[in-house]
């Protein structure tokens, strides 16, 4: 059967394929009931931060998302009064700090952030990621970018970076969902 791989614009219709992607990724129901509400939250967060919105469409079906931006937003993003005590906030908060304090110590400039990235679990390993790196990278460049910087960690496939060509220029510790874990900093120079 012959796939057909199409990477296009996000659209907010493209949550009800990308919510379970999340979840399915980052286990958002150890927040509690409403994890989907804040699956919500968490894309609205990072599109409305990003210049540049991709999906990934595999047979008319939404299979990952890539978002950049070409300068850092540190315009902070306003929780809504219903997760305000929202542990998953706090740990968004936690990791937000370390990822600055990381990007302080390098010189980022002339670099784009990586803002988001993820492609299903059942798609991995066909080169879904790799077409969006290429699309996103290719945004960056045509907006005078050199390069871009990424922050993951060791819950996330860090090991995709590296294979396409990134350096780790940094990393810390934090506690995330009541587990240590260690966050990375990396360029990818064009």
């Amino acid at each position: 059967m012959i796939m057909s791989l199409e990477i296009r614009d996000y659209h907010i219709e493209d949550d009800s394929f990308l919510i379970p992607i999340i979840e399915n990724e980052w286990k958002f129901h150890l927040y509690g009931e409403n994890w989907p509400e804040l699956v919500r939250e968490y894309i609205k967060d990072y599109v409305s931060r990003s210049d540049y919105c991709r999906v990934a469409v595999l047979d008319g079906k939404v299979v990952g998302i890539a978002t950049v931006c070409v300068e850092i937003h540190t315009d902070n993003y306003v929780i809504p009064e219903e997760f305000a005590d929202s542990e998953y906030f706090r740990d968004r908060e936690t990791m937000d700090t370390l990822d600055a304090r990381l990007r302080s110590e390098i010189d980022i400039s002339g670099l784009g952030e990586l803002v988001l990235i993820i492609v299903s679990k059942e798609h991995k390993g066909k080169h879904i990621g790799s077409a969006l790196m290429d699309d996103v990278s290719g945004y960056l460049r045509d907006h005078g970018c050199r390069g871009m910087h990424i922050s993951t960690d060791t819950d996330c496939n860090y090991g995709f970076y590296e294979h396409l060509g990134s350096e780790k220029v940094g990393c810390g510790e934090c506690i995330v969902q009541g587990n240590m874990i260690t966050r990375f900093l990396y360029r990818l120079v064009f």
